[in-house]
């Protein structure tokens, strides 16, 4: 008789405490918790198995998926970019000129050396060189 307790004492000690510990340790279950997701480590388990061409064009949608899409300026805020580059140009001050560039925010640090209106370019001279920046890039100009 005391045997039978123990090990239906030990049996529900190992199915009703120790295993469901082991179990949202594992795999990130919880039942009070009303968890119905298990825990997973995504494609980084199956890398593995893939062939390293796999692997590459993974990386290649994960990082197009990161890109965001060039901000749309309304008529206000391209003037106020016009205004601060003429300052900045008949000033030959030192801006800070943030760029869309593939998808990626851009900041540059440099003078306004040019401004083609022709071409709508604006050439900004930096410590790296010279810069040909298109008006249709430009996102914000600080002075």
């Amino acid at each position: 008789m005391v045997s039978i307790s123990n090990t239906s004492y030990h049996y529900y000690t190992r199915t009703s405490v120790l295993y469901p510990l082991y179990f949202e340790h594992m795999f990130g279950y919880n039942k009070k918790r009303g968890d119905s997701m298990l825990r997973d480590r995504g494609n980084i388990k199956w890398t593995s198995l893939m062939l390293p061409e796999h692997v590459e064009e993974l990386k290649k949608l994960w990082s197009e998926n990161e890109k965001e899409p060039m901000p749309i300026l309304d008529e206000q805020e391209l003037m106020e970019l016009n205004q601060k580059c003429k300052i900045a140009y008949d000033q030959q001050q030192t801006v800070l000129i943030t760029v869309h560039e593939d998808g990626v925010r851009k900041t540059l640090e440099g003078t306004i050396k040019k401004m083609d209106q022709h071409q709508q370019l604006i050439h900004l001279t930096t410590s790296e060189g010279i810069h040909k920046i298109p008006y249709q890039r430009l996102i914000y100009i600080e002075i």
